[in-house]
């Protein structure tokens, strides 16, 4: 007499496993990369209200508390970036260089400019669409 068993079930469930992992990460990267273009359109589509400020020959508005920060440089929006090098694949950090703390959370001297935080609640809003385009049947 002979005993035997199928495991071709579980074969099934391992690819499952590797394609869920494949589309949750190209989830998390794209969630992180609108995050980042989120948080660059706040700041370059902003309406600064605050001081006017001459320096040099120039001048500009700066941003009123609460407001994203203006960047008469551009170099706050060119640095925000993302990186993806996390070890499981599954988690992206969006950042951004320079004073983009100060700004973002304040100071004791400065109220906050925040960019990244409501940038992350408009893409949160989001992600069932996002997750729609990667999670579809093929």
């Amino acid at each position: 007499m002979s005993w035997g068993a199928d495991f071709t079930g579980l074969n099934i469930l391992s690819q499952l496993a590797a394609d869920l992992h494949s589309k949750t990460q190209r989830l998390v990267e794209q969630v992180g990369l609108e995050v980042a273009d989120e948080a660059r359109r706040q700041i370059l589509e902003g309406s600064p209200s605050g001081r006017i400020y001459s320096r040099d020959g120039s001048t500009w508005q700066a941003s009123a508390p609460g407001e994203a920060p203006a960047s008469p440089t551009g170099e706050l929006v060119e640095s925000i970036s993302v990186d993806e090098s996390g070890l499981s694949g599954l988690e992206v950090d969006v950042v951004a260089g320079g004073p983009a703390a100060f700004l973002e959370l304040g100071t004791v001297n400065m109220a906050a400019r925040p960019f990244l935080i409501p940038a992350v609640q408009v893409v949160e809003e989001r992600i069932p669409d996002i997750a729609g385009g990667i999670f579809e049947p093929n």
